[in-house]
C-alpha cells in the first residue's frame, strides 16, 4: 500500500512537473489494471487557464486514474507557460492524442474534459484556428476515429456541455456526462475555489462509487446541494448511458 501511494504521489508531482517543463504530461507505467477488467486508456484535457481550477481537476483526476491502474494517460493543457504545440488543447491535439493512446481490443477509452463552455462548444482558448472552441462534431470525429467501439466514457464538465448530447456524439458504446443542460450555465469557476462545482463533486465522489451511473447520480446531488446553499439556477447536469455500456465499472472495479 505504501509503494501505490509514492507512485500516486510521484504521478502528481511529475503531471505538474511536465507542464512546467513545456512537455506533455504524459504517465507511462505504473499500476495494471486487475485481471479480467478493462484497460482504460485516458485522456484529460484542461481547455482553459484563466482560473487554476480547471488544470487543478485534470491533474487530481490523474492522480486517482493512476492509482485505480490506468497506465496510458495523456493530458492537453491551455497553460500559457506550455510551449510545446503538442500539449496544448486543441481539436486537432485532442484527435492526435486519442491516436497515440492506441485503444485496442479489450480496452476502454476515458475522455475527461474541463473548461468554460458556450452553447457551440467547450472552450479552448489556444486553439485560434477553430475558432477557441471544441465543438461536438469534433469531439465525434475523434471518437469515432480512435475509440472505435471501444467502451467509451465522456465527462464534458463546464457551462452549457448539454450541447455534446446529440447524434454526432451519442453512440451504443458510449457514456456521455456533462455538468449543465445546453441552455444552462454550470458554477464555481472562481479564483478562490479550487475545482469548479461539477469537477469538485464528480472527484469527491469517485472513490464512493462502483459505475458511472452511480457517480453520476452522486454527483448530481452534490451539486444541487451546492446550487441550493448558493442560491443559484439548477445547471441540471445531463448524461448519456448506450445500452452497451449502461452499466459499466469505474476503472479498478471489478
Amino acid at each position: 500500500m505504501i509503494c501505490r501511494a509514492l507512485l500516486g504521489l510521484v504521478f502528481f508531482a511529475a503531471l505538474a512537473a511536465s507542464a512546467r517543463a513545456q512537455d506533455p504530461p504524459i504517465a507511462q507505467g505504473g499500476p495494471t489494471a486487475p485481471h479480467g477488467s478493462i484497460v482504460w486508456k485516458a485522456l484529460l484535457v484542461a481547455g482553459d487557464d484563466s482560473i487554476p481550477a480547471f488544470v487543478n481537476a485534470v491533474r487530481t483526476l490523474g492522480g486517482k486514474l493512476h492509482w485505480r491502474g490506468i497506465a496510458a494517460l495523456r493530458a492537453l493543457t491551455s497553460r500559457r507557460a506550455v510551449r510545446a504545440v503538442e500539449s496544448i488543447a486543441t481539436a486537432e491535439n485532442v484527435a492526435k492524442a486519442l491516436a497515440d493512446l492506441k485503444v485496442g481490443p479489450g480496452e476502454g477509452c476515458l475522455v475527461f474534459m474541463t473548461s468554460h463552455g458556450t452553447e457551440q462548444g467547450l472552450v479552448f482558448e489556444r486553439d485560434r484556428a477553430n475558432n477557441r472552441n471544441l465543438y461536438p462534431e469534433d469531439l465525434g470525429r475523434a471518437l469515432d476515429a480512435h475509440c472505435g467501439q471501444a467502451p467509451t466514457v465522456v465527462v464534458m464538465s463546464g457551462c452549457h456541455t448539454g450541447t455534446f448530447l446529440r447524434e454526432a456524439t451519442q453512440r451504443p458504446n458510449r457514456i456521455i456526462l456533462t455538468a449543465a443542460r445546453r441552455e444552462k450555465v454550470s458554477f464555481g469557476c472562481d479564483f478562490r475555489r479550487e475545482y469548479t462545482y461539477f469537477d469538485g463533486c464528480l472527484l469527491g465522489e469517485f472513490d464512493r462509487a462502483a459505475d458511472w451511473r452511480e457517480l453520476f447520480d452522486k454527483t448530481v446531488l452534490c451539486i444541487e446541494r451546492l446550487e441550493s446553499a448558493s442560491g443559484v439556477e439548477r445547471s441540471e447536469p445531463q448524461a448519456y448511458f448506450g445500452d452497451a455500456v449502461a452499466a459499466i465499472k469505474l476503472p479498478g472495479i471489478r
